[in-house]
C-alpha cells in the first residue's frame, strides 16, 4: 500500500537489518528521519520511551524505525507490505505472516484474514482468523484447500479460527493482535499427538512417501507438509522423488513437485494396466538423450540440436523448484544446489582425462582438461571427449546466480519477478542471434554450405554458456507461467524462439526446441509400456553421466573392433547400448556409495558456498 513521502522535515527512507539504508526498490524497515521527533509514546498520563525503535544516523538526527515492512518505489513514494514482526520461522523455513493472511484474504468469500505464530520455539504454527463477508458460508476446511494452491506446505496454518462477526480492532481502527492472541491462548491449542500426525505422517501413504524420500534429501526437514519445491528439489533428484511417489500411489499428478506429501498421498493409487503413464517431460528428456548419443556415435542424424532442448528442460525444472529462492535474498544461494551433484562425477571424468592425456604422453594443462570439447588427434587413441553440454549447464546455473544476485540486491527484480525473467530472457535471445548473423557470410550459405559447419568454424557462438542463456531462462519462465492466464503468450513466444533457431542455426535445434515446448505446457503424461518406463526413468535419472561418459564408454568396443572386424551397423548400436548401460551402472554405484571425494566436494558446498 503506498503511504506517500515525507513532509518537510521528515524524511522517509527505508533500511536493512543493520539499519543501513537501502537504495529504492529494496525491501526493508521503513524509518522516519527528523530532527522533529517525538521524544516519547504518552502512556497512562506519563512518557515512554521508543526503546529499539529508535536510532540516530551518523549526523546524530533522530531516527524512529517504524516496524513495518517496505520499499521506495519509482517515483519515490514509501509503499508498505507488511509487518516485520510478521516475519517468523516455522519448521527451519522463513515465513511471512502477511503473506499467509493476504492468500486467505483472496478468498471471494473472506473480508479480512490475520494470521500469527503461536507456540514455542520448537514448535511454532501458524494460527489464521478470518472474517467471512456477510452472509457468506465458507468453513476452515474450503479456506485449507484454496491456499494450498497458492502457498507452500509449510505456510499451511495449523487452524484457521472463523470469526463472524469479524475481526477485533483497537480504536485507532488497527486489529487487536493481543486480543487474538488471547484466544489462542484460551482456546484447546492442538494436542501434542495431533501436531506430531500434522507433521509427521497425515496417513499411513504420506507416512510411507516420507520414509522414501528421506534418503534422497537426508537433510531437509522433511515431514507430510513438506514438498519436492519446499525441501529444495532439484532436476537430478527429480527422476528419483517421481518414481519413489509412484510406488505408493501411481503415476502423481503433473503438478506434484509444488504438491504436499499429504496432498499426493490424498490420490488415489491407479488401476494397473499394461502401460504406465510416464511423465512426459522425463520421458523427452530421456529420448533427447539417446538420439544425441545415436548421433554423436553416428547412427542417425536425428539428435543434431537437441542439446538446447536438454538446456530448456534445466531451466524449466530450476523455475519450477526454486522460483521463489530466485528473487529471495536470503535464499538465493539455494539455487547452486543442482552443481553438488553435478561438480562430482565433472570433476571424476576431467580426472580420468588427466589421468589419461599424461598417459598418452601428451601435455596435460588446466585450460585442456576444463575445456569444453577436448580433442585427441593421435592415431590409435581415445578421439574426442564431449564435456561441453555439462560445463554450459554448470555456467548457465552460475551465470543465472550472478544475474539474480545483482538484480535481486540492487536492481529490484523482486518487485516484478516475471517482468524481470522475460527481461533476461530477452536478452538471451539477442545475444544468441545477433552475433551469427553479423558474423557469417551468409551468402556462401545460400550457396550450399552447412549451416552445422559454419558454426563449427565459430564454436563460441554454440557451446559458451551465453549462447544458451534465452533457452534456460525461457524454460524458467514456462515453469513460473505453466498454470497462469499468460500460459498461452509464453507458448507463442517459444514457437517463435524455436523459429528463429531453426532459421539461424539449423532446423533439429528448432525442432527440438518446439517438441520441449509442447511436452512442458500440453503433454503432462505419455503412454509408455511396462518395462519401457523403467528404462525410460533409468536412462533420464542417469543423464549427466552418460553424456560424461559416452566418448569413454565407446572406446572398448572401439578396441573389440579393430581385434575382431564387425558389421558397421553392429558396432555402432553396441556402442549407444554399452553408454547407456555404463552410464546407468555409474550412476546407481555413485548414488549408493559415491567415492569419497565427491563427499568432500559435497561437505565444501554445503559449509561454504551453500550456506551464506
Amino acid at each position: 500500500m503506498p503511504i506517500g513521502r515525507g513532509s518537510r522535515g521528515f524524511e522517509v527512507l527505508v533500511v536493512d537489518e543493520h539499519k543501513q539504508p537501502l537504495p529504492a526498490g529494496e525491501r526493508g524497515e521503513i524509518a522516519i528521519r527528523s530532527p522533529f521527533l517525538a521524544l516519547a509514546y504518552v502512556e497512562q498520563g506519563g512518557l515512554a520511551g521508543f526503546g529499539a525503535r529508535e536510532g540516530r544516523d551518523e549526523n546524530g538526527v533522530r531516527l524512529y524505525y517504524t516496524g513495518d515492512l517496505g520499499h521506495i518505489d519509482a517515483n519515490g513514494d514509501a509503499v508498505v507490505v507488511g509487518r516485520a514482526d510478521d516475519q517468523v520461522k516455522i519448521r527451519g523455513f522463513r515465513v511471512d505472516l502477511s503473506e499467509v493472511a493476504a492468500a486467505l484474504g483472496a478468498h471471494p468469500d473472506v473480508a479480512g484474514a490475520v494470521a500469527l505464530a503461536a507456540g514455542s520455539d520448537g514448535a511454532k504454527r501458524i494460527e489464521a482468523f478470518v472474517a467471512p463477508k456477510v452472509g457468506a458460508t465458507v468453513s476452515a476446511e474450503d479456506l485449507k484447500t484454496y491456499t494450498a494452491e497458492t502457498l507452500p506446505a509449510y505456510m499451511a496454518p495449523a487452524r484457521i479460527h472463523l470469526l463472524p462477526d469479524g475481526l477485533p480492532l483497537l480504536p485507532n481502527g488497527k486489529t487487536d493482535r493481543k486480543a487474538l492472541m488471547e484466544r489462542i491462548a484460551t482456546s484447546s491449542a492442538p494436542s501434542a499427538s495431533t501436531i506430531a500426525a500434522r507433521t509427521q505422517t497425515d496417513s499411513p501413504r504420506a507416512a510411507q512417501i516420507v520414509s522414501l524420500w528421506k534418503p534422497l534429501f537426508p537433510e531437509a526437514p522433511l515431514d507430510a507438509h513438506s514438498s519436492f519445491k519446499s525441501i529444495g528439489g532439484d532436476s537430478l533428484s527429480y527422476v528419483e522423488a517421481y518414481l519413489a511417489l509412484e510406488k505408493v500411489v501411481g503415476p502423481p499428478p503433473a503438478d506434484w513437485p509444488t504438491m504436499s506429501i499429504a496432498e499426493i498421498a490424498a490420490h488415489g493409487r491407479s488401476r494397473p494396466t499394461r502401460f504406465a503413464q510416464v511423465d512426459a517431460l522425463i520421458a523427452f528428456r530421456a529420448l533427447a538423450l539417446v538420439l544425441l548419443i545415436a548421433q554423436h556415435v553416428e547412427i542417425t542424424a536425428i539428435g543434431d540440436g537437441l542439446t538446447e532442448a536438454l538446456l530448456m528442460i534445466s531451466g524449466f525444472m530450476l523455475g519450477q523448484t526454486h522460483w521463489d529462492n530466485m528473487f529471495s535474498k536470503e535464499k538465493l544461494s539455494k539455487i547452486l544446489t543442482p552443481i553438488k551433484g553435478i561438480m562430482p562425477p565433472l570433476l571424476a571424468f576431467t580426472g580420468l582425462l588427466a589421468f589419461y592425456t599424461i598417459l598418452m604422453g601428451d601435455q596435460l594443462t588446466v585450460v585442456g582438461l576444463f575445456a569444453q570439447d577436448f580433442h585427441v588427434n593421435n592415431p590409435g587413441k581415445l578421439e574426442y571427449v564431449l564435456y561441453w553440454y555439462v560445463h554450459c549447464l554448470v555456467q548457465l546455473i552460475l551465470l543465472t546466480f550472478a544475474v539474480q544476485y545483482v538484480g535481486v540486491r540492487w536492481l529490484g527484480a523482486a518487485q516484478n519477478p516475471l517482468l524481470w525473467a522475460i527481461g533476461v530472457a530477452a536478452v538471451g535471445a539477442v545475444i544468441r542471434f545477433l552475433p551469427p548473423l553479423m558474423a557469417f557470410d551468409w551468402g556462401s550459405l545460400a550457396a550450399g554450405v552447412s549451416r552445422r559447419d559454419a558454426f563449427e568454424q565459430f564454436p563460441i557462438f554454440y557451446t559458451s554458456p551465453h549462447a544458451h542463456l534465452a533457452s534456460f531462462w525461457l524454460g524458467i519462465v514456462a515453469a513460473a507461467t505453466i498454470k497462469s492466464d499468460r500460459k498461452g503468450w509464453v507458448f507463442a513466444a517459444l514457437l517463435l524462439y524455436a523459429a528463429i533457431s531453426a532459421s539461424i542455426y539449423w532446423p533439429g535445434v528448432g525442432v527440438g526446441l518446439l517438441c520441449c515446448a509442447i511436452v512442458m505446457f500440453y503433454v503432462p503424461r505419455l503412454p509408455a509400456p511396462k518395462g519401457v518406463d523403467r528404462v525410460i526413468y533409468a536412462v533420464s535419472a542417469a543423464a549427466i553421466f552418460i553424456y560424461l561418459g559416452q566418448m569413454w564408454f565407446t572406446y572398448p568396443v572401439t578396441l573389440l573392433d579393430k581385434l575382431v572386424p564387425l558389421p558397421d551397423a553392429l558396432v555402432k548400436t553396441a556402442k549407444l547400448v554399452a553408454v547407456l548401460v555404463a552410464g546407468i551402472v555409474m550412476y546407481r554405484l555413485f548414488r549408493a556409495n559415491g567415492p569419497s571425494f565427491p563427499i568432500a566436494l559435497r561437505a565444501v558446498f554445503d559449509r561454504g558456498l551453500l550456506s551464506r
